[in-house]
């Protein structure tokens, strides 16, 4: 090498201990004055003048605390630890005594309508069912949900988004129960008796809605894979609805384990 057409620093480089101070501070001026270049080319350059038995440790080190190159190569923030879920999602109750609610949509009719589905699961049991609705107003809530505890029995828990319609029809629902003038309806005193306990997740966590937001998905994909793009009228839509109920109703919850038999043979 001395011989070689080199300059003097390369043929006798300046020898850096690993546990100096000084290599950190080569590194860090060669890496900023070189418009912070990656670890190869920091190296490159360095070992034109300096010399370390283990470099790729030091510079790696330095290079990956480097506050500028955090923000443009660092990666997003992982996923949190997740937390224990809920009481009303572990412990052993009636079916749809604690429910979830979403609305999905818009579909449209055959006469170009829109139309909406009211979706409510039980949280324990996953089961589901469907209503349609012609809007989202409180309104078609209100009934869709007096339909819902007309048939699956009224829940203590009812879980839902922050939707405008669902706050409103929260509020009105308390208001019919506690209306002296209602108590005369069975199904109203049997309500207010028993006080539907309204829960509305943290606005902007939709991570929080995910209970439901499955089977959002699942509905329609058993909707595109039945009527495709076919646009459908409300009482076809209903009962294509109640379909869909009846085959998510008898999905399995757990994976199912295919097991492998080996062929045994009886002689003797």
């Amino acid at each position: 090498m001395q011989n070689a057409c080199i300059s003097h620093d390369i043929k006798n480089p300046i020898y850096i201990p690993t546990e100096s101070d000084l290599i950190r501070l080569i590194v860090q001026k060669i890496h900023v004055s070189n418009a912070h270049c990656g670890k190869e080319h920091t190296l490159a350059i360095a070992r034109q003048k300096f010399w370390n038995p283990r470099p790729s440790n030091a510079f790696k080190k330095y290079l990956k605390n480097c506050p500028l190159c955090k923000r443009f190569q660092g990666l997003p923030l992982g996923a949190p630890e997740m937390i224990s879920l809920p009481a009303d999602r572990v412990v052993l109750t009636k079916p749809f005594e604690n429910t979830g609610c979403d609305f999905m949509g818009p579909l449209l009719s055959k006469t170009q309508e829109k139309m909406y589905v009211c979706l409510y699961t039980c949280l324990t049991t996953r089961a589901v069912h469907l209503e349609l609705v012609e809007n989202m107003s409180t309104a078609a809530f209100l009934n869709s949900f007096t339909r819902f505890i007309s048939r699956r029995g009224v829940p203590k828990i009812v879980r839902t988004d922050c939707g405008t319609n669902l706050k409103q029809g929260e509020q009105i629902t308390t208001k019919l129960f506690e209306n002296d003038a209602n108590r005369g309806c069975s199904l109203m005193s049997f309500c207010a008796d028993e006080r539907i306990n309204w829960i509305f997740n943290a606005p902007g966590a939709p991570w929080m809605e995910g209970v439901w937001e499955r089977l959002v998905g699942s509905v329609k994909k058993a909707m595109s894979k039945s009527i495709g793009r076919k646009k459908l009228e409300f009482t076809e839509m209903c009962t294509l609805l109640t379909k869909i109920e009846a085959i998510l109703n008898n999905r399995p919850l757990t994976n199912l384990i295919l097991m492998t038999y080996r062929k045994v043979s009886c002689a003797q």
